[in-house]
């Protein structure tokens, strides 16, 4: 069937099955594959008579009717305006919406949503609430006859004890400004309309913008934002846009924008579908550099409230529902004094209100956007008044760290929370052995196998595959003999050890600074403290494994028995026999520093490393930092097998008159590549996936205790 034909038949289906009519047009597809999200923001057709690729700009108050008794789509702009209703579809289409209306501000849309109200009505709210929304809610309470409840939104269950018949409308922020705090939107949508099905689930999305979360999508009935912010993009406009899928609560709010007056401006409305078609790309850069920040800032001390950190309480929630961090942060100094200086002392970041813009913006909430709340309340919501906003732009990332860096150099050292979070300590410990224990468990099999492998082939020059599948065969046909074998038990104590060190290092430190349970921090302590163990170890272990698997067969002059001389012989053999099986000093320090190499990799690189992974290997920062941990130290392996091979080759090859560095080195050089791959094996189970599997344990346990 010809196109043409198709498109008679089908006029808003194209040929690949795709339903995006033209706009103005019915507002989103409901039929047929929808275009990912990055390809929604920018598709649009305008149907004006010249074709136009911009959509034009109808800068005209009112419009000429057909008959005296009117008869056309647009009579009045405060009515409608093509170019306001061009950007309306659109903003239903990536919304996943049935009905867009645009107004003059992010509080425009609150107070038309309000209008839906009556006296005697009751509201719930966070107590973690944007400032102007604060001051809307108080008025209505006061002047209206509303009654308004604040709670903490972001725990349902003390959503549910305030819903009621008289419940009309709940407003939800996630993330929560400036606290961060994250609301599990479709459970509190859940309740309310369990309680009340005729409530309104409210959310301001803001924060997010349609790009990383839809909130229609998870239960609420209605869902506003302030263009102002990421929709344009560069804070030169003023908007507010509500979003429903229910076409006759649209009409209901409609009617009001219609009555006053407070609809978009053509020209506004012309410069709001312009910004929005950048959203992706200026966001995405925002995130970016944000998650850089955060890393940062909470590297050098300080408490930071940012959803893409996974020491962040909310993690998990907040990722199950969005797609993204977005580019917010708060973080506390400990002074409000220092956060003044730092705040006054940035450079690139503008002190301002608002966010989203493309530059970064600073400011101290308690001081701007949330002043209007007084002092009283704040104390009562735990909103710390040395709280500092970080609105992150699409500069460059080093630069905005470089001037936090200035900033802050010359500020005192963020105060240390004197409150020590020691509930359940014991019990937290405990996790910390378990999921070491766990992580031993999954791995030090084949770690015990691969380093005896390493061992044989410097040692005897056993080819490495030979040595495996000989281990895994005996394994398997005596697993009871190989896991109580000495081996592996030194092998499960080196890295069970190890990992253990490591979570009892994050558990204190989280304990001194008042931190969430499962934070992971690097730190010198840290790497001082695994890698102390584990060398304390691993060197015994290696001398042992040297011993046990490394002693080259008997020198001819020391076998060469006949009937007449067998028991001087003998007496050689275990002189010389002992005299191999001494550990030299040189090969103990070169042990140290290859395991000293590897725990830095293992424990302390790749949180650093991990925030520059590329897109395309990772988008999630824990899959990011998955990747920096198999990486960092499979690749460090490069570096370190020299060392292990050197210090195995002292102790290995010591015939009387020494050996030497010439054919020590051409014995190094025909071992490096095997035994790199094969440490490679060995590392990846023990620091890759050893590592992850631990602290996935021991974040899920501390969940479930924190729950």
């Amino acid at each position: 069937m010809s196109e043409p034909v198709l498109k008679k038949a089908f006029p808003h289906v194209d040929l690949d099955g795709h339903n995006l009519p033209p706009s103005p047009a019915p507002s989103s597809p409901h039929q047929g594959r929808r275009y990912n999200i990055a390809t929604e923001l920018v598709f649009t057709d305008s149907n004006d008579q010249y074709n136009s690729s911009s959509v034009p700009i109808y800068q005209s108050a009112t419009f000429k009717q057909t008959s005296g008794s009117g008869g056309g789509e647009y009579d009045y702009t405060r009515s409608g305006n093509p170019t306001r209703t061009h950007l309306e579809r659109h903003l239903a289409k990536i919304m996943s919406a049935q009905r867009a209306l645009v107004v003059s501000s992010g509080m425009a849309a609150l107070d038309v949503i309000t209008r839906l109200l009556r006296p005697g009505d009751e509201v719930v709210t966070g107590d973690d609430l944007y400032g102007g929304s604060h001051r809307l809610l108080k008025y209505l309470s006061t002047n209206g006859g509303i009654v308004v409840h604040h709670v903490d939104t972001t725990e349902p269950d003390k959503v549910a004890p305030v819903l009621g018949e008289k419940t009309a409308l709940v407003l939800l922020e996630t993330p929560t400004n400036p606290l961060i705090k994250i609301v599990d939107i479709q459970r509190i949508a859940e309740l309310v309309h369990a309680a009340n099905p005729q409530a309104l689930v409210v959310v301001d999305n803001t924060m997010m913008s349609p790009l990383l979360l839809n909130p229609l999508e998870l239960g609420a009935d209605i869902v506003y934002e302030s263009g102002t912010k990421y929709l344009s993009g560069h804070h030169d406009l003023m908007a507010g846009v509500i979003a429903v899928n229910d076409l006759a609560l649209g009409e209901r709010l409609y009617f009001p924008i219609n009555a006053s007056g407070c609809g978009l401006s053509p020209f506004d409305s012309w410069l709001l579908l312009r910004g929005i078609k950048t959203l992706k790309v200026r966001l995405e850069q925002q995130q970016s550099n944000a998650q850089r920040i955060a890393e940062f800032l909470e590297t050098n001390g300080f408490r930071v409230r940012y959803p893409g950190l996974r020491s962040h309480p909310q993690y998990e929630l907040h990722h199950s529902m969005a797609r993204g961090a977005g580019a917010v942060l708060s973080f506390e100094t400990g002074d409000t004094a220092v956060s003044e200086r730092i705040v006054e002392s940035a450079k690139l970041w503008a002190i301002s209100v608002s966010f989203g813009c493309v530059n970064s913006l600073i400011s101290m909430p308690c001081r701007m956007s949330h002043a209007s709340i007084d002092a009283a309340t704040r104390a009562e919501r735990a909103m710390p008044e040395d709280l500092i906003r970080l609105c992150v732009g699409i500069e460059d990332a080093d630069d905005l760290i470089d001037d936090l860096r200035r900033a802050t150099q010359d500020t005192p050292l963020p105060t240390v929370s004197s409150k020590w979070n020691t509930d359940r300590l014991g019990l937290r410990l405990g996790v910390d052995l378990a999921s070491a224990t766990a992580a031993g468990a999954l791995t030090c099999p084949i770690i015990t196998i691969i380093d005896r492998a390493i061992i044989e082939k410097a040692a005897k020059g056993f080819p490495i595959r030979t040595t495996i599948t000989s281990c895994l065969r005996s394994m398997l046909a005596r697993p009871a003999g190989f896991f109580c074998s000495t081996p592996f038990i030194l092998i499960y104590t080196l890295y069970t050890s190890t990992y253990l060190t490591a979570n009892v290092i994050d558990t204190l430190t989280a304990t001194v600074r008042d931190k969430p349970f499962a934070t992971v921090t690097p730190s010198l302590v840290k790497f001082l403290a695994t890698t102390t163990v584990n060398m304390g170890i691993c060197v015994y272990k290696d001398a042992r494994f040297a011993k046990i698997f490394g002693a080259p067969p008997s020198t001819p002059s020391t076998t060469a028995t006949t009937a007449g001389v067998g028991a001087t012989a003998a007496t050689t053999t275990a002189a010389a026999a002992a005299a191999v099986k001494k550990i030299p000093k040189s090969s103990y320090t070169l042990f140290c520093l290859r395991d000293s190499v590897t725990i830095f990799a293992s424990f302390n690189v790749p949180s650093l490393i991990a925030p520059s992974i590329p897109d395309f290997l990772a988008t999630t920062p824990s899959a990011k930092m998955a990747v920096a941990q198999f990486s960092c130290p499979a690749m460090m392996q490069f570096i370190s097998t020299p060392m292990h091979l050197l210090g195995l080759d002292l102790y290995n090859r010591q015939p009387a008159g020494g050996l030497g560095w010439r054919e020590r080195a051409a014995r190094i050089q025909r071992d490096y590549v095997p035994s790199s791959f094969a440490r490679m094996g060995k590392i990846v189970p023990a620091y890759g996936v050893g590592g992850v599997a631990n602290v996935r344990f021991r974040e899920a346990m501390m969940g479930w205790i924190n729950s």
